[in-house]
């Protein structure tokens, strides 16, 4: 017994030098974020709630939203920061069907994936188009929705659906 706790804490040393190794380069925040989302994916680290509590990652029984989050973003690895953003913008998509999502929106999102998103959020989508359609459109006060080309793209790109969950109303109502 004593030889399997060495060997895993062994293991454990092994993963965090080399996290050391591959986050020299970064700031402290990003760094963390994405030593973060890593152990999210594990399973090794407690999931943040909208409330600001946190629980731990349930690993067995009903999925529940963080899970799912989890479980989406973990399915694609080493894309550049505008395929994030549109990644971020299909996750949305799956949550909430073709409702308006701000940059905001997005952008906490990308943060709680540790993900890195471009500098300009909002020319990504205003810029992003497949075989000469946009697949993007304004919705007022610097918010966008999917084309349905969009739509028709993102489900094919991300493999994902159109969600039913309401958007929760910012106004408290």
């Amino acid at each position: 017994m004593a030889t399997e706790n060495e060997s895993v804490e062994q293991q454990v040393l092994v993963v965090a030098q080399n996290l050391v190794n591959a986050f020299a380069g970064l700031d402290q925040e990003t760094a963390e974020r994405a030593t973060r989302a890593a152990f999210i994916v594990k399973g090794w680290a407690r999931v943040g709630v909208p409330n600001g509590d946190e629980v731990v990652a349930p690993t067995n029984g009903a999925p529940n939203q963080d899970q799912s989050a989890v479980a989406f973003f973990s399915r694609f690895e080493k894309l550049k920061p505008p395929e994030n953003a549109q990644l971020c913008a299909a996750f949305h998509y799956s949550q909430h069907g073709n409702h308006p999502f701000s940059m905001d929106e997005i952008r906490e999102i990308g943060k709680d994936a540790g993900l890195v998103l471009p500098g300009r959020v909002d020319m990504t989508f205003k810029q992003a188009g497949k075989s000469g359609r946009k697949l993007f459109q304004g919705a007022g006060k610097g918010a966008f929705k999917f084309t349905s080309h969009g739509e028709v793209y993102t489900q094919d790109r991300w493999g994902v659906r159109p969600g039913r969950q309401p958007k929760a109303r910012r106004d408290g109502k």
